[in-house]
């Protein structure tokens, strides 16, 4: 084969590559997918203004950020600091983790974790009451440990837990969105 028969060949297969890149892109759209984060979730009205607070009273832990953050990037809901405010309040009430061995090898090591996640909270409305009563979010993620690594596994440990608090936030801000559907139960 010639230099200009492998130039044209190569051609058409670029060619062939780009229209099945087009095709599956096309196709990704027609099916009703679109990118997390693209529209805003439609919070009910009355919880347009939301005051977000930590039980126990710790100014800024990781959860209260991630979920004031979410709030505000999520669903463009206004969020008040004020007390004395007469507003809905989401009180977060705390989080935990825990791991437990997942898998061990033939000579009883462990070489899998799971991690378990859980974030407690309620929302009340302006007057105190209950609109969701206490609730569990539960995350779980599986990761493997090793031991010539151990840097790495702890990084990685540290990834997972951040990485379960936002689909823990996610959850919360679900269902905030299902009170105005009508689906909270």
């Amino acid at each position: 084969m010639t230099w200009s028969a492998e130039a044209a060949a190569s051609g058409r297969v670029q060619r062939i590559f780009r229209l099945l890149f087009v095709a599956g892109f096309l196709s990704l759209g027609g099916c009703g997918f679109h990118l997390r984060g693209t529209q805003l979730a439609a919070l009910p009205a009355q919880l347009s203004t939301l005051r977000i607070t930590m039980g126990g009273g710790v100014a800024y832990p990781p959860l209260l950020v991630e979920m004031r953050d979410a709030l505000r990037t999520e669903t463009g809901a206004r969020l008040t600091d004020n007390a004395a405010a007469q507003v809905p309040t989401l009180t977060l009430w705390g989080e935990s983790i825990s791991s437990e061995v997942a898998a061990i090898d033939v000579t009883g090591r462990a070489t899998e974790y799971l991690l378990d996640y859980k974030m407690h909270f309620n929302l009340t409305d302006a007057a105190g009451h209950l609109i969701i009563p206490d609730r569990t979010i539960k995350v779980q993620r599986e990761y493997s440990f090793n031991k010539l690594n151990v840097l790495g596994t702890e990084r990685e440990t540290g990834f997972l837990q951040n990485d379960m608090r936002r689909d823990a936030v996610r959850q919360v801000i679900r269902q905030l969105v299902a009170i105005g559907a009508g689906h909270a139960n």
